[in-house]
């Protein structure tokens, strides 16, 4: 019970603290920068670079091979692990990053892309390597429970570019119009810094690392790491490709499409954090529970129930003010571009149970399951966009993917709910519903009030807040007395 106590504890102190430097930091990088330049260079420029960047995305799985997820994993169980593993897998990835821009230049080829395009595609794919080196990195750190110098290295990279690409936005530094060659340049410098400094702290942390390296050693590795390889690629399929297939699907507005569904997207992406940060947090901590064979519901359902709450205000309080909020972070703003936002970001708390459930499943190793759904998500969702991307566009694609994470989060909780055999009672559901109907009740009406819609939207967001509380979905005394216990 100590144990469980303690790990608890330290998962709330650390999202807290991992909370606030990205509540910090990535509004001001999607809101400042990536806005600002959005704006800047127009819709069809930062559509093309969308879509290419979306490309490179597409195939970072050859990068990584499902060794970050397997390393966090294997070094939060046993973490003497890492001074054989890293330098045999640092070879690993090496190789893996040659055939990672060989496959993607070559698909790019097949695809269409010309002459004109591969100057940023090459840096964009230079920038995933420099970015996967880094994930490997922190997942050695995350692994040995330095959880805050991962926290601060997870917003070190945006930290950067937020100084010199803001230098570059809103300076006289220099006169000429902002280029979208010049964010591409700004993440290499950031992720070139960050790679430097998490190399510097896995050494300090790890005190002897050896240099030696066994091929059978990697062999073992790829054996072992090939299944989060494929769940990888298969979601970031289904995640991912729908810019790709908008830019080639939508005709002669295929870049202008791609690019009003980019200024929904990235505000998605953004909410998506939140989820992500969880999973981060998550990963080492239930690794070692589940090894040591501790319970992990109490964690999982306090996981679950912050994170559905957050996202549900989130999400419908967005979706109801979309128009005012693409209104104000968009020079480029109209009813239809409004409504692919207002698609995507319903998705939200789909996504959001998914990362809390999926990184159950990983650290329980039930990698087949994940692996499986995740084949079904690519399946659905590109035969969605074939069907709906040519008489729809952007918007079709919003659909496309709403639908696929509809589908994804069902898998997950009915593997989970037999994997683990987790009791859901009429009680519970019933609150949830009774949140989920009272919020959007109360958005309705606020959206209504004679009032700035700031305050009407911060009107929704504090009432779904009291609902959550009132309804006991958040629950303070219980947060509290997991820290209070620890310290006693």
């Amino acid at each position: 019970m100590f144990v469980l106590i303690a790990m608890q504890k330290k998962f709330l102190s650390n999202l807290f603290f991992l909370l606030t430097l990205n509540l910090i930091i990535k509004p001001l990088w999607i809101l400042g920068i990536d806005r600002g330049v959005q704006n800047e260079v127009g819709a069809e420029e930062y559509g093309l670079y969308f879509a290419l960047f979306n490309l490179s995305f597409l195939f970072q799985v050859i990068l990584d091979m499902g060794i970050t997820g397997f390393n966090n994993r294997s070094v939060a169980r046993e973490s003497n692990i890492i001074q054989t593993n890293f330098t045999n897998i640092l070879v690993l990835k090496l190789v893996f990053s040659m055939l990672y821009i060989i496959i993607t230049f070559g698909v790019a080829y097949t695809l269409g892309f010309g002459d004109k395009h591969w100057p940023m595609l090459i840096l964009l794919c230079t920038n995933q390597v420099l970015g996967s080196m880094t994930l490997f990195m922190r997942s050695n750190i995350s692994g040995m429970l330095h959880l805050r110098a991962d926290s601060i290295l997870s917003v070190l990279d945006k930290s950067i570019m937020i100084i010199g690409v803001g230098l570059l936005l809103w300076s006289n530094i220099v006169t000429q119009a902002f280029q979208i060659e010049w964010l591409v340049y700004g993440q290499t410098i950031a992720y070139l810094i960050t790679l430097v400094i998490s190399s510097i702290l896995i050494f300090h942390y790890s005190k002897k690392i050896e240099l030696n390296i066994s091929f059978k050693t990697i062999r073992v590795i790829v054996m072992q790491s090939y299944p989060y390889a494929t769940l990888f690629l298969f979601m970031a399929l289904y995640y991912r490709i729908d810019g790709v297939m908008i830019e080639r699907l939508a005709g002669k507005e295929g870049q202008q499409e791609a690019g009003f569904y980019a200024q929904g997207f990235r505000l998605l992406d953004a909410c998506n954090m939140l989820g992500y940060l969880f999973s981060t947090l998550l990963l080492p901590i239930l690794s070692k529970l589940i090894k040591e064979q501790k319970p992990v519901n109490s964690l999982i359902r306090l996981s679950l129930s912050s994170i559905v709450v957050m996202a549900s205000v989130t999400a419908i309080t967005s979706y109801v003010f979309r128009q005012e909020i693409m209104d104000l972070l968009y020079i480029e703003s109209s009813s239809y571009i409004a409504d692919i936002f207002g698609v995507l970001i319903l998705s939200l708390s789909l996504t959001s149970v998914t990362y809390i459930l999926g990184t159950l499943l990983t650290a329980n190793g039930n990698l087949k399951q994940l692996n499986t759904m995740a084949i079904m998500g690519v399946f659905v969702n590109i035969c969605l966009n074939y069907l709906l991307i040519p008489e729809y566009k952007a918007y079709g694609a919003a659909i496309a993917t709403i639908s696929t994470q509809c589908l994804i989060t069902v898998f997950h909780i009915v593997v989970v709910k037999f994997t683990f055999s987790f009791k859901v009672t009429l009680k519970q559901i019933t609150k949830y519903v009774a949140f989920i109907i009272s919020l959007i009740t109360s958005c309705y009406l606020s959206s209504h009030l004679p009032i700035a819609w700031m305050m009407k939207f911060a009107f929704s967001v504090i009432s779904g807040v009291l609902l959550a509380f009132l309804l006991q979905l958040l629950n303070v005394s219980g947060l509290l007395s997991v820290i209070r216990v620890r310290n006693d």
